[in-house]
């Protein structure tokens, strides 16, 4: 059980501190042969059994041959990265919460994954123009899984500098996926398909898994 406070009148998941009233700081949960250990303050998808189909989804939409870079946008504790990792070549996963961060890094210490690497950063003004790309290799594949409000204006406006022929757009928001999917497609992208992911039974709400590719 941990408390989290948080001092601010926001719409917000996570505070500013957080105090462990009782147990362990942390949960644990298994999806496939990967094991994930999830902090207070980390997002991961509650729906653990239809959190494993939705990531079989995106491993079928990468066609990942195990040569591939790839780009893990807004990837939390790691979880779409942990799963794909033994597909692809090299991963890199980004977010801007810290915990999120640390326990995808822990995570890929528990499960002796090596080939990825996550950083904190704030992707609305991390790659923006283009800025910070040098620094990597150039990905063959992007992975988005943005918030509800969809990808920065800033963020959207960098992806064609990244040089990928293909995206793999995970949302929980298809109002706000397809305002970004319009712009993809202005910049080169096709749609190629649509998936539907019940997350929650007998609720409005659903996980949609978009490729795209040039």
């Amino acid at each position: 059980i941990v408390n989290n406070i948080n001092t601010r009148r926001a719409d917000v998941a996570f505070g500013e501190s957080e105090i462990i009233l009782y147990g362990a700081p942390n949960i644990r949960e298994k999806l496939g042969n990967i094991t994930f250990e999830i902090s207070a303050n980390s997002f991961f998808q509650t729906n653990t059994e239809q959190a494993e189909k939705l990531f079989l989804v995106v491993q079928e939409n990468a066609g990942l041959t195990g040569k591939e870079i790839v780009f893990d946008l807004f990837c939390g504790t790691g979880s779409i990265s942990l799963f794909l990792a033994r597909y692809a070549k090299e991963i890199y996963g980004f977010d801007v919460i810290k915990s999120a961060i640390e326990d995808a890094t822990r995570n890929a210490v528990v499960n002796g994954i090596g080939n990825t690497k996550f950083q904190k950063v704030n992707l609305d003004t991390y790659f923006k123009k283009g800025r910070n790309l040098d620094d990597y290799p150039t990905p063959d594949l992007l992975i988005l899984d943005p918030p509800r409000s969809g990808i920065h204006k800033n963020m959207v406006k960098a992806l064609p500098k990244f040089g990928s022929r293909r995206i793999v757009y995970v949302s929980c928001n298809p109002t706000t996926q397809a305002r970004d999917i319009i712009q993809l497609i202005h910049w080169g992208w096709k749609l190629q398909s649509m998936t539907l992911v019940d997350m929650f039974p007998h609720t409005p709400h659903i996980e949609t898994v978009a490729l795209l590719t040039k």
